[in-house]
């Protein structure tokens, strides 16, 4: 990683569709669609309107918003099984900003210089993961529609000991996106090779 200097972007997810707005009816049409389950993804998608959504620039989630969605993902999975627990820590050891950057959408820069090989985010941290699809439905179920837009497009899918969970970190570090030369981008992020959790 190369030095960085105030307001230097450091990665970005890729969204060009976003929207803050939300309608309040949109609730129960969000509820309704629960009461048969077994949907995917894509449907959910598309019953949730996540286009239209998308369609205006997003603005970042703040703090109380991390929070209340790691909440009410402890209250669907519990307290054991739960890959999160109760913590305030920031996951970003440098300071750093969420900002729409036009062209790409949301993503994080840096407030403060970065040397190269330095620290800056533990991920993992407030990774939600969900070993029962049942569970993450009822999680996208009880969340704003917007933010259920947001964790889908987040969200993604890891193996371990021969289960698969959908996983989604409940943090700006979902702000942060895959880069190399599959998406044609040089990456100014490395997985540090301890833990492939931490940049």
């Amino acid at each position: 990683m190369k030095t960085k200097s105030t307001g230097v972007l450091l990665f970005t997810t890729i969204c060009t569709f976003c929207h803050a707005d939300v309608e309040s009816d949109l609730k129960a049409e969000q509820e309704a669609i629960w009461e048969h389950g077994g949907y995917t993804v894509d449907e959910i998608w598309d019953e949730f309107d996540c286009e239209k959504i998308y369609e205006e620039p997003r603005q970042p989630l703040n703090e109380s918003d991390w929070m209340a969605l790691r909440g009410v993902y402890r209250g669907i999975v519990g307290p054991i099984r739960s890959t999160i627990g109760i913590s305030h820590v920031n996951p970003f050891s440098k300071k750093v900003k969420v900002v729409h950057i036009d062209g790409k959408g949301r993503g994080v820069i840096a407030q403060e210089p970065i040397l190269k090989g330095e620290h800056v985010w533990t991920g993992k941290l407030y990774t939600a993961s969900f070993v029962d699809e049942d569970d993450f439905q009822k999680f996208l179920a009880t969340i704003r529609v917007d933010i259920a837009c947001d964790v889908m497009h987040w969200m993604y899918v890891e193996k371990f000991e021969d289960k698969y969970y959908i996983s989604v970190d409940l943090d700006d570090g979902s702000f942060i996106n895959n880069a190399g030369p599959s998406w044609g981008v040089e990456p100014n992020i490395v997985d540090s090779p301890a833990d492939n959790s931490s940049i």
